[in-house]
């Protein structure tokens, strides 16, 4: 195989990984059904399977965004940087969450012991990366997409991207430093209640953050079929109410003490 085809090959790799993804789906659920241990209030194997579906979902898309990319630059490095960031990324922390399961441990923010925090240290890099990665591609599309690809959309993407980056950032430095409180910034101690009802909120505002990738362009395609010369303002609109639940899970206080204390816990992890 000669070298550009190898490289041409990116979209089909994230297609191939994407669809593996999804076909463990079914095995997590065998598995969940087959293994009772649990860490915290669920089942080992459930942590996995949730992540096999977001990484197949989340690889699938970004397959799909590469044709949106001019072939003669699929070749070029900014793009090869970008799908491999995304490849390697999402697989490396998909293994290290199954690598965990099958422990019986916990997997994010865990540093209760010297391989439990360098499988967290990993994870974060992994995620960093496969988060990271989505501005290159997301340059590529604006400064360059392919010639008959629907400006409406080509736009829909860039935002989507760009919105996962940021949510995504936002929303992950958040649940680290829940992860790692104890007390709010008046010194009153967070109670277990408050703990699980911020952390369950700022869960909802990242997966709202990392799926913009997807819930962008969707609202796009939704406004072409529905809108017609009204569709560039339809999207407009549904970017800016998609960004206003985003950060209205992410920011408003439900429990003060525990959303004082994201603001004031370092980014160190603990057990």
């Amino acid at each position: 195989m000669a070298h550009n085809d190898f490289l041409l090959l990116n979209p089909v790799y994230a297609v191939t990984i994407g669809l593996g993804m999804l076909a463990l789906v079914p095995l997590g659920v065998l598995w969940a059904l087959l293994d009772t241990r649990r860490v915290g209030h669920e089942r080992v194997a459930i942590k996995p399977t949730k992540f096999a579906l977001s990484i197949a979902v989340y690889l699938l898309t970004a397959a799909w965004m590469l044709h949106y990319v001019r072939p003669a630059r699929l070749e070029s490095g900014l793009v090869q940087l970008a799908t491999w960031g995304l490849l390697i990324g999402a697989t490396v922390e998909f293994m290290c969450i199954v690598g965990q399961a099958a422990r019986g441990r916990r997997s994010h923010f865990n540093s209760a012991t010297p391989i439990d925090a360098a499988i967290s240290t990993l994870m974060g890099v992994s995620a960093i990366l496969f988060v990271g990665m989505v501005l290159p591609l997301a340059w590529e599309i604006a400064a360059r997409p392919r010639a008959d690809a629907a400006p409406l959309m080509a736009t829909a993407i860039v935002a989507g991207l760009v919105l996962t980056f940021v949510f995504g950032a936002l929303t992950g430095s958040a649940m680290a430093r829940l992860g790692t409180a104890t007390v709010g910034s008046s010194g009153a101690r967070i109670t277990r209640d408050e703990r699980r009802r911020t952390g369950l909120r700022l869960r909802l505002a990242h997966f709202c953050g990392i799926h913009a990738m997807q819930a962008i362009p969707l609202i796009a395609f939704l406004a072409l079929r529905v809108a017609g010369q009204a569709a560039a303002l339809l999207l407009v609109a549904g970017t800016l109410g998609y960004s206003v639940i985003t950060l209205t899970l992410l920011f408003r206080p439900t429990f003060p003490e525990a959303w004082l204390a994201i603001g004031t816990a370092p980014l160190t992890n603990r057990s």
